[in-house]
């Protein structure tokens, strides 16, 4: 079967699943609206050391975190517009192909190309939680200029509400609105599956300071191309062990 017949019938599939159609997107659909891969060529981790968004550095030393997630995810991935991809992504659910977006994404570009109906598997630059309280807020210039930027409700440290390195996934990607979207009992078993086998882990090789122990990573990890993105980030300890 050459590459047209995969096309049609990639088609036709879509057709006869009628709105019961999910997509999973992950680093590569951004590509084209400016937003580099985590690795690989021109990876971010070529460019940056990933530990400024390893939790326990983060709560080490948030402003220095906090310099460099303003400058990667607010400054340079500010300007960035949704692509031809996150379009065609947002037509299918119009035109009741496709019911529902996974996305390891965390630049909310699916929702600005028009989808309604996205899970954000990794969490969201769009919000910010307080690790002391646990509010979530909507990110505003004003909240996230402060060199640390800190909750107006108790005062705690802000962290955008995305999964950083350290971090599993947050139980919330199969609690209330997980459950609230319409998916069937397979597709919701796919997701759930997913989230319990996924934590995220820097690129092996990454520096250890200031007694921050990182992560044993196995071979499955290593190659991983997690995205990072967000939940409950509580204090802990070191970062767990994974073997």
């Amino acid at each position: 079967m050459d590459f047209s017949e995969n096309i049609a019938s990639a088609a036709a599939l879509i057709r006869a699943k009628g709105a019961r159609g999910m997509a999973f997107t992950g680093a590569g659909i951004s590509v084209e609206s400016g937003i580099p891969p985590f690795r690989g060529p021109g990876g971010l981790w070529h460019k940056y050391d990933p530990e400024f968004i390893e939790l326990n550095y983060f709560y080490a030393h948030p402003e220095r975190s906090w310099a460099q997630i303003r400058e990667v995810f607010y400054d340079n991935w500010g300007g960035a517009v949704p692509n031809g991809a996150h379009k065609a992504v947002a037509q299918l659910e119009q035109e009741g192909c496709l019911h529902t977006v996974v996305t390891q994404n965390i630049d909310c570009l699916h929702q600005r190309a028009g989808s309604k109906h996205v899970l954000e598997f990794h969490g969201t630059l769009d919000k910010l939680l307080c690790t002391e309280c646990g509010r979530r807020f909507g990110t505003t210039r004003k909240l996230i200029e402060p060199e640390r930027p800190s909750c107006p409700e108790c005062g705690g440290l802000l962290k955008p509400d995305f999964v950083f390195f350290g971090e599993g996934i947050p139980a919330r990607g199969d609690s209330a609105r997980f459950q609230h979207q319409d998916l069937s009992a397979a597709e919701k078993r796919r997701i759930q599956k997913r989230r319990r086998n996924h934590r995220a882990f820097p690129r092996a090789g990454s520096r250890a300071e200031n007694g921050i122990t990182p992560p044993v990573q196995c071979e499955e990890h290593r190659k991983t191309d997690c995205a990072s993105a967000g939940g409950n980030s509580r204090k802990t300890g070191r970062l767990p062990h994974t073997v």
